[in-house]
């Protein structure tokens, strides 16, 4: 027997009723009844997707409630149209049901409907709307995924936060300066000191009094007026930006790989410490928050991060020489030059690592931009290691 298509039948006629106002639901009823025996809850979302105003049918005859709530759950946000849209309907009933599905999916487009029905003229579905939304409110928001590292992105769970969300750039750059330091409290003096240093403080207290609000709104767009924010806390004359569990931001997982690498290298574990270092380099792919360039607190953070990504290139250059991976050693230590000119290292493993390839060419070329760069800028002499390397070349030229 073929129940998939008893059940589509079964399905379209109870469209065809509910079109012709034949208000007879056994139809229905045994449509998901079949869909619920025979384990068809793929086909309930897809005919749900295509027919919503029969689901809603079973829902405001409570037909099936167990069976219809987790596919509602599993279209998530998909269906919020359709239960936002069933709030206007006459019966009381059918919207305190809709009310309690919402909550149960307990989404970020959740929050919008159920702020409308916290306003409703029914005592009841006030009470229940507002029950969840005080539930929802404790639960942790989306995580934060944030890139620092040669761009800057946002993402709130699997929603990107584009740069024209942001609107007052006060408010990107207060979220920037926080996440130095998330989880930790920053005064409010702090703040304006580093981000309006040179602006009256009354325009000043203003200036953060906007970006606050504008950054909330930003983070949480769909949270109703009075609710406090899930990511950003006010505690006195302190702010707290908080990352709900499983948020990642990228400067500080760098951060965090090159601390790895370092312990594994005290530790004699030169093994892992290049893997540490190779995973850290990966994610270096260009200079903390660029288009931050000229602010004083970013300019910090980036030398920093430099810093940890120079000596990084060195430890990785040095391990893969050592390790007789001579091509992987240039082309490294050709990436700490780009990024740092005047590394004498840099000098020292790009033309030992060239000499090993029998590139005594490539040897005396480095070896004329290191007297260039270096030696005339510094004023001194090359080095005795460099002038070795530079007279073994000659010698094998």
């Amino acid at each position: 027997i073929n129940y998939y298509g008893f059940v589509r039948v079964f399905w379209y006629l109870s469209q065809v009723q509910q079109a012709t106002g034949d208000e007879n639901l056994d139809t229905l009823a045994e449509a998901l009844t079949l869909i619920e025996r025979w384990n068809y809850h793929f086909l309930l979302k897809q005919l749900a997707s295509e027919s919503p105003d029969v689901l809603m049918t079973a829902i405001a005859a409570d037909i099936h409630t167990a069976l219809i709530i987790q596919v509602i759950k599993a279209l998530g946000n998909e269906f919020i149209p359709v239960l936002r849209n069933s709030l206007l309907r006459d019966e009381l009933a059918v919207r305190l049901r809709v009310v309690h599905l919402l909550a149960q999916l307990g989404t970020e487009e959740a929050w919008e409907p159920l702020s409308v029905a916290a306003h409703a003229t029914e005592t009841e579905i006030k009470k229940t709307a507002r029950a969840a939304l005080d539930q929802m409110k404790t639960a942790p928001p989306a995580p934060l995924r944030v890139t620092t590292l040669g761009r800057f992105t946002l993402h709130r769970g699997e929603h990107e936060i584009h740069d024209s969300a942001w609107g007052n750039r006060k408010a990107l750059i207060l979220f920037k300066f926080l996440l130095l330091s998330p989880g930790h409290l920053t005064h409010r003096e702090i703040i304006i000191d580093r981000l309006w240093p040179d602006v009256d403080p009354d325009a000043a207290r203003r200036y953060l009094n906007q970006a606050v609000f504008v950054l909330r709104s930003v983070l949480e767009p769909y949270l109703p007026a009075r609710y406090p924010s899930r990511y950003l806390f006010t505690e006195g004359a302190t702010y707290r930006l908080r990352l709900p569990e499983g948020s990642y931001v990228e400067d500080l997982d760098f951060a965090d790989r090159i601390a790895l690498a370092k312990e594994a290298g005290w530790r004699g574990k030169l093994d892992k410490a290049n893997l540490f270092y190779l995973q850290a380099m990966k994610l270096y792919q260009g200079e903390y928050l660029p288009e931050d360039q000229y602010v004083d607190w970013c300019m910090k953070r980036r030398e920093e991060l430099q810093e940890m990504a120079i000596s990084a290139l060195e430890e990785i250059s040095q391990y893969q020489f050592d390790s007789g991976e001579i091509r992987l050693a240039a082309e490294t230590a050709e990436r700490l030059l780009a990024m740092d000119a005047f590394n004498q290292r840099g000098y020292v493993f790009l033309m030992q690592s060239l000499l090993a390839l029998g590139r005594q060419d490539g040897v005396l070329r480095t070896y004329q931009h290191y007297l260039e760069r270096y030696c005339k800028e510094f004023e001194v002499p090359p080095s005795p290691e460099i002038q070795e390397i530079y007279r073994l070349a000659k010698e094998q030229r």
